[in-house]
């Protein structure tokens, strides 16, 4: 069985993501067929699943997966995006482990011949990621709880527009 394309283009990280040198490397390594770059950052920000009047706050995301079946599905995904939108070139970083409050938790790049593909590329890839991506995320809470992220039903929307 051979990995699927794309596979060297999935980069989990343990650590701080070093988004400068991340972004640097994908752009140099781009054509003069590329008229635009795309890059998403998200962070983890100060949201918990806790019910509203909960006195809590987000210490941190801890994020679990299985080493090599998930670069595997984010590959197959990173192929899916490129037969839909066209692209020259495309590649996620994502963290694992524990991710604090304002850390960087994903990099997602896309260069393509027109802005157009890229960005609808990387809104594409963000939905998948933030619904199907087979990784588990707990909440580390300032009461010392910790509690498993639900899915939120609007980015389960986000996805299911993408099918139409």
């Amino acid at each position: 069985m051979h990995s699927p394309p794309y596979i060297d283009r999935v980069i989990l990280h343990e650590e701080a993501l070093a988004v400068g040198a991340c972004m640097e490397a994908f752009m140099q390594r781009q054509t003069d067929e590329c008229g635009a770059i795309v890059h998403f950052l998200g962070r983890t920000r100060q949201d918990t699943s806790a019910p509203a009047d909960a006195p809590t706050t987000l210490l941190a995301l801890e994020l679990e997966h299985y080493p090599g079946m998930t670069e595997q599905q984010l590959a197959r995904m990173l192929a899916q995006a490129a037969e839909q939108f066209a692209f020259l070139d495309a590649e996620i970083h994502h963290r694992v482990g524990r991710v604090g409050v304002a850390e960087p938790i994903v990099l997602v790049q896309v260069a393509g011949r027109h802005r157009k593909e890229a960005i609808q590329a990387v809104d594409f890839l963000m939905d998948w990621l933030k619904t199907d991506a087979p990784f588990w995320k707990s909440e580390y809470l300032s009461d010392g709880q910790r509690m498993w992220t639900p899915a939120k039903s609007q980015d389960q929307q986000n996805r299911e527009n993408w099918q139409r």
